[in-house]
């Protein structure tokens, strides 16, 4: 599985980039719930997202340009403490995700690289040997990468049989984080955190909120 910091460093190097022009626009703000238009200050629809904040239920819906999401905390949170814990753990905000249309992605290179580092390669050489499958590492990994492409649904990573297998007879406990090899948040994820928490700080700091 990719760092999470370097995942997110380099979001937010994009997300600065892109969200440098925009401009939050309180849409309403009352005792139980917020909106925000977040969006470049020439209009355009590029990088825009909505917030909707219950804050009663403590929910966050995403919607816009950049895919859509909603996070619950079910108790009241206000904007400042909303805005505080996703921007700190990204993990802690996907793990109240109720729906989304991005999480995770995956990488079949990195999948591969992922899988060999936790099977460890003197144990696949050793596996190789004994084995009448491969005739090399080469051949392993031309398999193996079959395997992994086989295992690629849409923007999931579901391991097939025979690559479960493989795993499993190189070291029998893979089956616990083979289907976290090469896995890496979307940016999209990364993207709705720090916007939101741009947004936020942007109205704060103009009395707004």
């Amino acid at each position: 599985m990719r760092s999470s910091r370097e995942e997110w460093n380099r979001c937010l190097e994009h997300a600065e980039r892109h969200f440098k022009d925009h401009k939050a626009k309180l849409v309403a703000d009352t005792e139980d719930y917020t909106i925000i238009d977040w969006r470049n200050a020439d209009g355009r629809s590029d990088y825009f997202i909505n917030f909707f904040v219950d804050k009663r239920r403590g929910s966050l819906h995403v919607d816009g340009d950049l895919g859509s999401s909603i996070a619950t905390w079910y108790n009241r949170l206000t904007l400042s403490d909303l805005k505080s814990y996703i921007y700190r753990d990204v993990g802690y905000y996907m793990g109240k995700f109720q729906c989304t249309s991005d999480d995770y992605v995956y990488d079949e290179d990195e999948v591969f690289e992922d899988l060999v580092e936790m099977l460890d390669r003197d144990a696949i050489d050793k596996y190789i040997e004994t084995s009448f499958d491969f005739d090399d590492f080469e051949d392993f990994k031309d398999v193996v990468m079959d395997e992994i492409g086989n295992s690629m649904r849409g923007r999931l990573f579901i391991p097939t049989d025979r690559l479960y297998e493989i795993a499993t007879d190189i070291y029998q406990d893979a089956w616990e984080v083979l289907s976290s090899c090469g896995r890496s948040v979307d940016c999209r994820v990364y993207l709705w955190a720090i916007g939101f928490y741009m947004a936020v700080t942007q109205l704060e700091e103009k009395a707004i909120l």
